[in-house]
Protein backbone atom coordinates (compact mmCIF):
# COMPACT_ATOMS: atom_id res chain seq x y z
CA UNK A 1 0.00 0.00 0.00
CA UNK A 2 2.62 2.59 0.70
CA UNK A 3 4.71 1.33 -2.43
CA UNK A 4 1.28 2.51 -4.00
CA UNK A 5 1.30 5.68 -2.95
CA UNK A 6 4.69 6.86 -3.23
CA UNK A 7 4.04 5.91 -6.35
CA UNK A 8 1.03 7.93 -7.00
CA UNK A 9 3.22 10.51 -5.67
CA UNK A 10 5.70 10.59 -7.61
CA UNK A 11 3.74 10.22 -10.55
CA UNK A 12 1.60 13.15 -9.51
CA UNK A 13 5.09 15.42 -8.86
CA UNK A 14 6.34 14.52 -12.14
CA UNK A 15 3.15 15.49 -14.07
CA UNK A 16 3.15 18.65 -12.52
CA UNK A 17 6.34 19.59 -13.40
CA UNK A 18 6.07 18.17 -16.40
CA UNK A 19 2.98 20.72 -16.75
CA UNK A 20 5.04 23.44 -15.93
CA UNK A 21 7.71 22.50 -17.74
CA UNK A 22 5.40 22.60 -21.03
CA UNK A 23 4.20 25.42 -20.15
CA UNK A 24 6.74 27.46 -19.95
CA UNK A 25 8.15 25.95 -23.16
CA UNK A 26 5.42 27.07 -24.35
CA UNK A 27 5.34 30.93 -22.95
CA UNK A 28 8.93 31.34 -24.14
CA UNK A 29 8.04 29.76 -27.56
CA UNK A 30 5.31 32.86 -28.00
CA UNK A 31 7.61 34.90 -26.56
CA UNK A 32 10.39 34.07 -29.23
CA UNK A 33 7.55 34.33 -32.49
CA UNK A 34 6.44 37.77 -30.76
CA UNK A 35 10.00 39.20 -30.97
CA UNK A 36 10.23 37.80 -34.68
CA UNK A 37 7.18 39.59 -35.42
CA UNK A 38 8.68 43.00 -34.06
CA UNK A 39 11.52 42.62 -35.70
CA UNK A 40 9.61 42.17 -38.78
CA UNK A 41 7.19 45.06 -37.86
CA UNK A 42 9.91 47.35 -36.98
CA UNK A 43 11.83 46.26 -40.46
CA UNK A 44 8.55 47.02 -42.72
CA UNK A 45 8.05 50.40 -41.12
CA UNK A 46 11.19 51.57 -43.13
CA UNK A 47 8.98 50.87 -46.70
CA UNK A 48 8.63 53.31 -49.22
CA UNK A 49 4.98 52.91 -48.63
CA UNK A 50 3.11 54.59 -46.39
CA UNK A 51 0.16 52.34 -46.29
CA UNK A 52 2.50 49.16 -45.64
CA UNK A 53 4.41 51.99 -42.29
CA UNK A 54 0.93 52.54 -41.60
CA UNK A 55 0.04 48.78 -41.56
CA UNK A 56 2.74 47.69 -39.48
CA UNK A 57 2.42 50.65 -36.87
CA UNK A 58 -1.07 49.63 -35.85
CA UNK A 59 -0.20 45.88 -36.18
CA UNK A 60 3.07 46.76 -33.47
CA UNK A 61 0.37 48.75 -31.37
CA UNK A 62 -2.05 45.56 -31.59
CA UNK A 63 0.46 43.73 -30.30
CA UNK A 64 0.92 46.03 -26.94
CA UNK A 65 -2.79 45.72 -26.64
CA UNK A 66 -3.25 42.42 -27.23
CA UNK A 67 -5.48 43.02 -29.28
CA UNK A 68 -7.19 45.85 -31.83
CA UNK A 69 -6.24 49.64 -31.21
CA UNK A 70 -9.81 51.12 -31.30
CA UNK A 71 -8.28 54.36 -31.13
CA UNK A 72 -7.52 54.42 -27.86
CA UNK A 73 -4.15 57.27 -28.30
CA UNK A 74 -3.94 57.94 -25.36
CA UNK A 75 -3.22 54.39 -23.37
CA UNK A 76 -0.70 53.97 -26.39
CA UNK A 77 2.22 54.77 -23.99
CA UNK A 78 1.12 52.06 -21.38
CA UNK A 79 0.10 49.36 -24.16
CA UNK A 80 4.16 49.99 -25.41
CA UNK A 81 5.22 50.39 -22.26
CA UNK A 82 4.38 46.90 -21.69
CA UNK A 83 5.08 45.70 -24.46
CA UNK A 84 9.17 46.66 -24.41
CA UNK A 85 8.63 45.58 -20.55
CA UNK A 86 7.89 41.83 -22.01
CA UNK A 87 10.31 42.06 -24.92
CA UNK A 88 13.04 44.30 -23.57
CA UNK A 89 15.65 43.96 -25.72
CA UNK A 90 13.63 45.26 -28.30
CA UNK A 91 12.70 47.93 -26.18
CA UNK A 92 15.03 50.48 -27.16
CA UNK A 93 14.64 49.59 -30.96
CA UNK A 94 10.59 50.25 -31.18
CA UNK A 95 11.38 53.72 -29.78
CA UNK A 96 13.74 54.39 -32.19
CA UNK A 97 12.27 52.83 -35.17
CA UNK A 98 9.11 55.06 -34.11
CA UNK A 99 11.16 58.45 -33.84
CA UNK A 100 12.48 57.77 -36.93
CA UNK A 101 8.77 56.55 -38.38
CA UNK A 102 7.44 60.52 -37.38
CA UNK A 103 10.41 62.30 -39.04
CA UNK A 104 9.47 59.78 -42.13
CA UNK A 105 5.83 60.93 -42.32
CA UNK A 106 7.08 64.39 -41.22
CA UNK A 107 8.98 64.36 -44.49
CA UNK A 108 6.13 63.12 -46.43
CA UNK A 109 4.11 65.59 -45.45
CA UNK A 110 6.24 68.40 -46.59
CA UNK A 111 6.43 66.57 -49.57
CA UNK A 112 2.63 66.23 -50.51
CA UNK A 113 2.66 69.88 -49.50
CA UNK A 114 4.48 71.29 -52.37
CA UNK A 115 2.71 68.34 -53.90
CA UNK A 116 -0.56 70.40 -53.34
CA UNK A 117 0.55 73.46 -54.82
CA UNK A 118 0.58 71.72 -58.06
CA UNK A 119 -1.79 69.27 -58.24
CA UNK A 120 -4.24 70.32 -56.01
CA UNK A 121 -3.92 66.68 -54.59
CA UNK A 122 -4.47 66.34 -50.51
CA UNK A 123 -3.61 64.23 -48.08
CA UNK A 124 -6.85 61.47 -47.52
CA UNK A 125 -8.28 61.46 -43.82
CA UNK A 126 -6.77 57.78 -43.16
CA UNK A 127 -3.18 58.92 -43.15
CA UNK A 128 -3.96 62.18 -41.49
CA UNK A 129 -5.52 59.77 -38.55
CA UNK A 130 -2.13 57.68 -38.73
CA UNK A 131 -0.39 60.75 -38.38
CA UNK A 132 -1.94 62.07 -35.54
CA UNK A 133 -1.56 58.76 -33.87
CA UNK A 134 1.86 58.12 -34.34
CA UNK A 135 2.73 62.20 -33.13
CA UNK A 136 0.53 61.01 -29.92
CA UNK A 137 2.93 57.71 -29.83
CA UNK A 138 5.87 59.47 -29.85
CA UNK A 139 5.32 62.38 -27.75
CA UNK A 140 4.07 59.58 -25.34
CA UNK A 141 7.61 57.67 -25.56
CA UNK A 142 9.03 60.64 -23.48
CA UNK A 143 12.42 60.11 -25.06
CA UNK A 144 14.84 62.98 -25.58
CA UNK A 145 15.88 61.48 -28.75
CA UNK A 146 12.46 62.37 -30.21
CA UNK A 147 12.64 66.20 -30.23
CA UNK A 148 13.33 67.06 -33.84
CA UNK A 149 10.42 64.38 -34.93
CA UNK A 150 7.91 66.67 -32.63
CA UNK A 151 9.72 69.72 -34.19
CA UNK A 152 9.20 68.47 -37.06
CA UNK A 153 5.15 67.79 -36.31
CA UNK A 154 4.96 71.33 -34.10
CA UNK A 155 2.32 72.61 -36.33
CA UNK A 156 -0.11 69.61 -35.34
CA UNK A 157 -1.43 70.87 -32.37
CA UNK A 158 -1.37 69.61 -28.98
CA UNK A 159 0.11 66.43 -28.77
CA UNK A 160 3.04 67.55 -30.38
CA UNK A 161 3.63 70.65 -28.37
CA UNK A 162 3.05 68.82 -24.23
CA UNK A 163 4.69 66.22 -25.45
CA UNK A 164 8.26 68.73 -26.19
CA UNK A 165 6.55 70.71 -23.31
CA UNK A 166 7.87 67.39 -21.30
CA UNK A 167 11.16 66.76 -22.88
CA UNK A 168 12.19 70.09 -21.74
CA UNK A 169 15.30 70.81 -21.10
CA UNK A 170 16.20 68.59 -23.98
CA UNK A 171 13.72 70.45 -26.01
CA UNK A 172 13.70 74.61 -24.60
CA UNK A 173 16.69 75.73 -26.84
CA UNK A 174 15.02 74.51 -30.43
CA UNK A 175 11.79 75.88 -29.50
CA UNK A 176 12.85 78.90 -28.62
CA UNK A 177 14.43 79.20 -32.13
CA UNK A 178 11.08 78.50 -33.42
CA UNK A 179 9.74 81.45 -31.94
CA UNK A 180 11.39 83.70 -34.28
CA UNK A 181 9.53 81.67 -37.53
CA UNK A 182 9.08 83.05 -40.36
CA UNK A 183 5.71 81.31 -40.55
CA UNK A 184 2.82 82.45 -38.12
CA UNK A 185 1.80 79.01 -37.18
CA UNK A 186 5.27 78.06 -35.98
CA UNK A 187 5.71 80.96 -34.14
CA UNK A 188 2.30 80.10 -32.75
CA UNK A 189 2.78 76.45 -31.85
CA UNK A 190 6.41 77.46 -30.39
CA UNK A 191 5.29 80.02 -28.14
CA UNK A 192 2.30 77.76 -26.96
CA UNK A 193 4.96 74.80 -25.90
CA UNK A 194 7.02 77.19 -23.96
CA UNK A 195 3.44 78.41 -22.25
CA UNK A 196 3.24 74.64 -21.90
CA UNK A 197 6.26 74.24 -20.55
CA UNK A 198 5.37 76.88 -17.21
CA UNK A 199 2.89 73.89 -16.16
CA UNK A 200 3.74 72.84 -12.58
CA UNK A 201 5.19 68.96 -12.87
CA UNK A 202 7.55 70.84 -16.08
CA UNK A 203 8.69 73.98 -14.86
CA UNK A 204 9.68 72.16 -11.71
CA UNK A 205 11.37 69.81 -13.02
CA UNK A 206 12.90 72.20 -15.72
CA UNK A 207 14.09 74.63 -13.09
CA UNK A 208 16.11 71.68 -10.99
CA UNK A 209 17.67 70.31 -14.26
CA UNK A 210 18.36 73.53 -15.64
CA UNK A 211 18.41 76.81 -13.20
CA UNK A 212 16.97 80.25 -14.83
CA UNK A 213 14.86 78.56 -17.41
CA UNK A 214 11.72 80.04 -16.25
CA UNK A 215 13.23 83.78 -16.46
CA UNK A 216 14.21 82.35 -20.14
CA UNK A 217 11.08 81.36 -21.29
CA UNK A 218 8.82 84.77 -19.39
CA UNK A 219 11.35 86.89 -21.84
CA UNK A 220 10.84 84.75 -24.54
CA UNK A 221 6.91 85.33 -24.32
CA UNK A 222 7.19 88.89 -23.12
CA UNK A 223 9.01 89.43 -26.61
CA UNK A 224 6.18 87.50 -28.17
CA UNK A 225 3.09 89.20 -26.70
CA UNK A 226 4.42 92.05 -29.07
CA UNK A 227 4.24 89.81 -32.16
CA UNK A 228 2.42 90.87 -35.38
CA UNK A 229 0.20 88.03 -35.36
CA UNK A 230 -2.90 87.88 -33.10
CA UNK A 231 -2.74 83.89 -32.52
CA UNK A 232 0.99 84.55 -31.23
CA UNK A 233 0.25 87.32 -28.71
CA UNK A 234 -2.24 84.82 -27.40
CA UNK A 235 -0.23 82.14 -27.04
CA UNK A 236 2.47 84.16 -24.90
CA UNK A 237 -0.79 85.75 -22.58
CA UNK A 238 -1.89 82.25 -21.93
CA UNK A 239 2.02 81.28 -21.18
CA UNK A 240 2.46 85.13 -19.00
CA UNK A 241 -0.42 84.33 -17.14
CA UNK A 242 0.93 81.36 -15.66
CA UNK A 243 3.40 83.12 -13.80
CA UNK A 244 3.04 85.06 -10.21
CA UNK A 245 5.28 87.60 -11.63
CA UNK A 246 5.45 91.78 -11.99
CA UNK A 247 7.09 91.77 -15.33
CA UNK A 248 4.51 89.48 -16.79
CA UNK A 249 1.19 91.15 -15.09
CA UNK A 250 2.79 94.49 -16.17
CA UNK A 251 2.80 93.48 -19.76
CA UNK A 252 -0.67 91.47 -19.80
CA UNK A 253 -1.97 95.28 -17.83
CA UNK A 254 -0.48 96.91 -20.98
CA UNK A 255 -2.02 94.51 -23.58
CA UNK A 256 -5.52 94.35 -21.86
CA UNK A 257 -5.87 98.36 -23.05
CA UNK A 258 -3.95 98.71 -26.17
CA UNK A 259 -4.14 95.30 -28.29
CA UNK A 260 -4.97 96.21 -31.73
CA UNK A 261 -6.62 93.45 -32.85
CA UNK A 262 -10.24 93.79 -33.53
CA UNK A 263 -13.21 90.89 -34.10
CA UNK A 264 -15.77 91.28 -35.94
CA UNK A 265 -19.48 89.33 -35.86
CA UNK A 266 -21.95 90.90 -37.29
CA UNK A 267 -22.49 94.58 -35.53
CA UNK A 268 -20.60 93.16 -32.54
CA UNK A 269 -16.66 93.78 -32.45
CA UNK A 270 -14.51 92.47 -29.69
CA UNK A 271 -11.35 92.87 -28.83
CA UNK A 272 -10.25 88.76 -27.68
CA UNK A 273 -6.34 88.98 -26.81
CA UNK A 274 -7.21 92.22 -24.55
CA UNK A 275 -10.01 90.06 -23.48
CA UNK A 276 -7.67 87.17 -22.74
CA UNK A 277 -5.18 89.88 -21.16
CA UNK A 278 -8.06 90.68 -18.75
CA UNK A 279 -9.09 86.78 -17.33
CA UNK A 280 -5.39 86.31 -16.92
CA UNK A 281 -4.93 89.55 -14.62
CA UNK A 282 -7.94 88.90 -12.92
CA UNK A 283 -6.57 85.60 -11.61
CA UNK A 284 -3.47 86.39 -10.99
CA UNK A 285 -5.24 89.26 -8.77
CA UNK A 286 -7.03 86.93 -7.38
Amino acid sequence: MLNKLLTASVIAVLSVGGFIYAFKSQSATRTNVQNDQIESLLTQMKNSDWNARRTAFYELLKLGFGGDFHGQTAQIPSALFKLSKKHPENSDKINITLIRLLETENNFIRKQEKKFEQTGETLTEEYTNYHGDLIGTVAGLKDSRSVNALVGAINTGNMATKGLAALAPFSIDIVAEKVDSDDWSTRSSATRALSQMLEPTNINRLESEAPGSREKIKNLLIRKAKDADYNVRLAAINGLGKLQDRDAAQVLEDISRNDMYQSTKGSTTSYPVREAAKKHLSRLRN
